[in-house]
């Protein structure tokens, strides 16, 4: 199964989330702030706003039925970046996102005006790239130099990788240890990860850290699948993708 060979190309100025052992703060900047203000070489950075500690076991099945949703942190995915270059998406998604002291929960809810049109079969892992998708990318150490990159297809199909994004080279062969479900809806799709924090490395012993992050959604339809197999760059630049605003994610320890 073939697939891009780097979703840098696809994700806009960065996310940033944070996290450590009681997560607890992401920042939203407005689209575009992130790109076109920036100091140095590197983007100015948003402020942060709270990421919720909750209460409560998470039944990780696409469902979204747990009360604790209700206090997550939303993050609108409303910039298309493929095909159209920073455009208002076509279509809604939103991310959510809160912490349980443990795990990372993470869902997002992909509208879609045709349901029947959503690509997805259940798959082995690490096989669902031709699929529409959504994913988080996760800089623990938050220095543009590794990240973690984590997607489920509609259906909970998982695929994992690592990213040095000094190269950009990616690596599939890592296997992190999470959980993810889908569920096709009348309107799109729900899916929920659940991603422990002993699954990452990051920076222990501060009280407040800082991790980078992108949300991403990838809507097949629009892609030129023949691409794929000749010009990995060309077939994920033909991609649609919608991805979140800038932001940064901070964390208490509690």
């Amino acid at each position: 199964m073939s697939r891009p060979t780097s979703f840098q190309a696809l994700r806009p100025a960065r996310l940033a989330l944070a996290t450590a052992l009681g997560l607890g703060l992401l920042a939203l900047a407005t689209p575009g702030l992130a790109a076109e203000t920036t100091t140095g070489n590197r983007p100015v950075r948003p402020a942060a706003v709270d990421i919720p500690h909750v209460e409560g076991e998470a039944k990780i099945d696409g469902v979204m039925d747990e009360a604790f949703w209700s206090q997550a942190t939303k993050v609108d995915l409303g910039i298309e970046t493929r095909p159209s270059e920073n455009t208002p998406a076509e279509v809604k998604t939103t991310a959510y996102i809160a912490e349980d002291g443990k795990n990372v929960l993470i869902a997002f809810v992909a509208e879609d005006p045709n349901p029947k049109q959503i690509r997805a079969f259940l798959r082995d892992r690490d096989a669902a790239y031709n699929d529409d998708f959504v994913g988080v990318v996760l800089d623990t150490f938050d220095d543009e130099r590794r990240g973690y990159e984590f997607f489920v297809n509609p259906l909970g199909a998982q695929m994992d990788l690592v990213i040095d994004d000094t190269t950009g080279n990616e690596d599939d062969s890592w296997d992190g240890i999470w959980d993810s479900a889908g569920r096709i809806t009348e309107t799109g799709y729900v899916v929920e990860l659940e991603i422990p924090l002993s699954t990452l490395r990051f920076q222990g012993g501060k009280d407040i850290q800082t991790w980078g992050a992108d949300f991403l959604r990838f809507r097949r339809r629009r892609w030129n699948a023949a691409s794929v197999a000749t010009c990995a760059r060309s077939a994920a630049s033909a991609a649609s993708t919608t991805s979140s605003p800038a932001a940064t994610w901070r964390s208490r320890r509690r």
